[in-house]
C-alpha cells in the first residue's frame, strides 16, 4: 500500500535513499502478498518495490520443502451455502418498505445496490428537507435490519424489528407495509442465515476440552458486523452451554470513538486476553490481518468474500499453528473466484522466483564488467580503478 506520496513513500525517498555506506541501514522485509493483480501489475508493483526500496527480492528455493516442514500451511477447505435460501419473505418486505419511503424522491430503487448509491445525496438534500429527514431516519434502520437479516438471519433481526416498529422508534403509526412486517415478526418462526448456521456448525465440532489451546479468528467485511456477529455468538453459545469461547469484536481504530477501537484501551487488552486464552475466539475486520502480533490461530474462518489476493493470503497466514484450518463460508460461485485466486498464487510466486533470478543474473553480470574493467585496467598499467568502477558505489 506504500505507493504514490504514502508517508512510507516519502520517508524512504527522503531519509533512507540519501544514505550511502555504513550511514545506509540493512533492511529485511517480510510479507506474503508483495503484489497483486494481474500478470502485468504483478511485475510493476514487484519492480516499484525494489525500486523504492533499493531491494532485492528472495523467495526459498533451494530450502522450500525444509521451510514446508517448519512452518505450517493451514488445510485450506470451502462449505457451499445456498446464500438465496435464507428469509427471503422478511428481506422482501423490509426492501418493498425502503422503495415505498423513497418512491417520492425521483431516484431508481430497483435494488438495494441503487438505493445505497443516491442516499448519500439524499441526505445532504434531507439538511433542508423534514419531511425527507423522518423518511431517511427509517430507511437506515431498515437497511440496517435488512443487513442483519442477510448476515445472521431473521432469529437476529426480529428483537430490532420489535422494538423499532412497537416500542416508539418509529411513529406509533404504522404503514400497512410495516405493520405487515411486524405482524411477521410477532407471530412467525425466525430462523438463522445458511452462513451464520455453517458457522455455529463449525463452533459445535470443536472440542475445547481436548484442546484447550484452540484459537480462533472469523473475518468479517465490517465493523457493524463484527459487532452483531460477537453479540449474536454470545447468545447461541450460552445457549447451547458452551461458555469458553468468549466471543469477542475486533475492530479498527477510528477518530471517531463510537465507531472505532482505542488501542490502549481495548485492542491490546484484547489480544492478550486472546493470547492468554481467556478470549478463543475473536470476529475482526481487516485490521487483523496483517500487522499486529496475533496468537497462532487454529481456525480461520473468512466469513464475508474477500475481494483481493492480499486479503486472502493474509487472512490465511493467521492459522499458524500445527493442523490448523482456513474456512471459506460462500456460495458455489464464489468459490469459483477463489479458485482464481489460488491461481494469482501460483503466478505470484513464480514473479517473484523470476525476478529474483534476473536480479542475481544482472548482479553477476555487473561484477564480471567490474572485474573485466580491472583487468583491463592493470594491463595498460593504469592505476586500480577505486570509484568509477566499484560494486558498492556503482
Amino acid at each position: 500500500h506504500a505507493v504514490k506520496n504514502h508517508p512510507y513513500v516519502v520517508f524512504i525517498e527522503t531519509f533512507l535513499s540519501s544514505r550511502t555506506g555504513n550511514d545506509r541501514p540493512r533492511l529485511l522485509g517480510l510479507t506474503a502478498s508483495p503484489a497483486a493483480g494481474n500478470p502485468i501489475q504483478m511485475k510493476l508493483q514487484l519492480r516499484d518495490l525494489s525500486r523504492l526500496c533499493g531491494a532485492q527480492l528472495y523467495t526459498p528455493c533451494i530450502y522450500r520443502n525444509d521451510l514446508a516442514i517448519a512452518v505450517n500451511r493451514p488445510k485450506t477447505k470451502f462449505i457451499s451455502v445456498d446464500l438465496t435460501s435464507g428469509d427471503s419473505a422478511l428481506s422482501q418486505l423490509l426492501f418493498d418498505n425502503i422503495r415505498e419511503l423513497l418512491i417520492d424522491e425521483s431516484c431508481p430503487c430497483s435494488n438495494l445496490e441503487d438505493v445505497r448509491n443516491n442516499l448519500y445525496g439524499l441526505t445532504v438534500k434531507s439538511c433542508q428537507d423534514r419531511l425527507l429527514s423522518a423518511k431517511l431516519y427509517k430507511v437506515h434502520h431498515f437497511l440496517t435490519a435488512l443487513e442483519m437479516t442477510s448476515i445472521l438471519g431473521s432469529r437476529y433481526s426480529q428483537s430490532y424489528l420489535i422494538n423499532l416498529l412497537n416500542d416508539g422508534g418509529l411513529e406509533k403509526v404504522l404503514t400497512p407495509l410495516e405493520e405487515k412486517i411486524l405482524k411477521m415478526c410477532r407471530e412467525e418462526e425466525m430462523t438463522i442465515s445458511p452462513k451464520a448456521k455453517a458457522l455455529c456448525q463449525i463452533l459445535e465440532s470443536i472440542d475445547l476440552v481436548a484442546v484447550p489451546e484452540t484459537r480462533m479468528i472469523i473475518f468479517v467485511e465490517t465493523k457493524r458486523t463484527a459487532r452483531w456477529m460477537a453479540s449474536f455468538l454470545q447468545e447461541y453459545l450460552s445457549n447451547s452451554g458452551v461458555n469458553e469461547w468468549n466471543p469477542t469484536a475486533f475492530t479498527g481504530q477510528a477518530s471517531n470513538s463510537v465507531d472505532g477501537m482505542n488501542w490502549n484501551d481495548e485492542q491490546r487488552p484484547i489480544l492478550a486476553l486472546f493470547r492468554s486464552g481467556h478470549i478463543k475466539l475473536l470476529i475482526a475486520t481487516n485490521v487483523l490481518q496483517e500487522g499486529l502480533d496475533v496468537a497462532a490461530c487454529n481456525h480461520i474462518v473468512l466469513f464475508d468474500r474477500t475481494w483481493s489476493l492480499k486479503a486472502f493470503l493474509q487472512s490465511r497466514g493467521r492459522a499458524r499453528a500445527q493442523d490448523s484450518e482456513y474456512t471459506i463460508i460462500c456460495s458455489a460461485s464464489d468459490e469459483r473466484y477463489y479458485e482464481k485466486l489460488f491461481q494469482q498464487e501460483i503466478i505470484l510466486t513464480k514473479m517473484v522466483r523470476d525476478e529474483m533470478v534476473d536480479a542475481k543474473v544482472l548482479s553477476l553480470e555487473f561484477a564480471m564488467t567490474v572485474i573485466h574493467l580491472n583487468l583491463k585496467c592493470r594491463k595498460m598499467q593504469f592505476t586500480k580503478p577505486t570509484k568509477a568502477f566499484s560494486e558498492d558505489d556503482g
